[in-house]
């Protein structure tokens, strides 16, 4: 397969250089002029400017800010204002960190509590919420298997640059492992299992994109059938023949890239796109029903949209696995606690409870995301 990547960094003509400097250099000169027009410089700017916030970036973000409000013509000028950004310090809008090699992270793995020991005792907490909805499932019947997922940040170190991973989190995926264990919530550790694979070439998140390649999700889904399977959940459960048929690689402009506006200079600068296998899920009969039978799915896949995004499909690799239907309630934007929140108090639920219950947690959201109430239906 072709390295996209380095083709696209190749050595181009030297018609075509001297073409895009001479761009480059008329839409920046566009952007001086808009700037001049810019009511930031006027005498009642009343942002006293120095050397000193030049510096220390400051300055930048008040500029940034200020133009996005009163430029007229703001698409053109945040793209000449992206690029510049972009072209010269690698960085991008805030929400994204630009690494090496044109890989991409989310700006929300690299927060973090003031020490180490907030870490442990948020882990505690959040450990201990995670065992009270273990407990509400169990009153009906229903195993739970939480998934944490690591951050990309935590496994793609080598990409991070100039940038380091937060001391103060550097343990927080291993405490909230243990106090899981230490709260008797059964769950599957990932850390291993994908550095192991990125370790020997496999590449286990997308480098565009906050998510996980199917790659990715195909060795997490693994590692969970196992789980259950010697954890005894999958005895007794209606089973179904599941399959894959992968078909051609296309182009995946991953979520990340969003907050780098490059405009005109998008083909020139951007980092070059991941490529992701199609693939399509194919099912066998369902199961038959007895005379007194419900119809229940005896899987449920809870989480983010690490478990929701069909472009990787960690629900189609688990129903492979399991060989077993699996019904995804898990939400796009949503986090991981909300949805668990809602499918506690739904008639899906309480109606048709399911064998288990697979819940993903990516690490990011540990540190800050809030813990809704949970339900007190029964």
């Amino acid at each position: 397969m072709r390295n996209n990547t380095e083709e696209s960094r190749g050595v181009r003509p030297h018609g075509v250089t001297y073409a895009f400097g001479l761009t480059m250099l008329i839409l920046l000169g566009a952007g001086v002029l808009l700037s001049l027009m810019n009511p930031v410089f006027g005498p009642n700017d009343s942002v006293r400017r120095s050397y000193g916030s030049l510096l220390t970036g400051d300055w930048t973000h008040e500029f940034q800010q200020d133009y996005e409000l009163e430029s007229p013509v703001r698409d053109l000028g945040l793209e000449i204002w992206g690029s510049l950004r972009f072209g010269l310090f690698r960085e991008g809008l805030p929400g994204v960190v630009v690494g090496e090699q044109g890989v991409l992270f989310t700006a929300e793995e690299f927060t973090a509590l003031s020490h180490a020991g907030n870490e442990a005792a948020r882990a505690r907490d959040v450990a201990a919420y995670v065992a009270s909805v273990a407990a509400q499932l169990g009153r009906l019947g229903v195993e739970l298997v939480v998934v944490p997922l690591p951050s990309k940040a935590r496994l793609y170190r080598q990409y991070l640059g100039r940038y380091g991973f937060p001391p103060a989190a550097e343990e927080r995926y291993a405490a909230f492992l243990s106090a899981l264990e230490a709260a008797g919530v059964d769950h599957v550790g990932l850390k291993e299992v994908l550095a192991g694979s990125r370790d020997r070439g496999v590449e286990v998140f997308l480098r565009t994109d906050t998510h996980w390649t199917p790659a990715g999700a195909e060795l997490a889904a693994v590692a969970v059938a196992e789980h259950v399977n010697v954890a005894g959940y999958l005895e007794n459960i209606p089973t179904q023949e599941f399959r894959l048929e992968f078909g051609e690689e296309h182009r995946h402009d991953g979520d990340l890239l969003s907050f780098i506006p490059l405009g005109p200079f998008r083909g020139r600068l951007q980092p070059a796109p991941d490529l992701i296998q199609s693939f399509e899920l194919y099912s066998g009969p369902a199961p038959g029903l007895g005379l007194f039978d419900t119809a229940a799915v005896p899987v449920v896949l809870v989480g983010t949209s690490y478990s929701a995004g069909a472009a990787w499909g960690f629900d189609a690799f688990l129903q492979v696995e399991l060989q077993a239907e699996v019904l995804n309630l898990a939400e796009e934007g949503r986090g991981p606690f909300l949805p668990m929140v809602r499918y506690l108090d739904s008639d899906t639920l309480h109606e048709a409870p399911p064998r288990f219950v697979i819940w993903e947690i990516p690490e990011r959201y540990l540190p800050h995301a809030e813990l809704p109430e949970l339900p007190s239906r029964n």
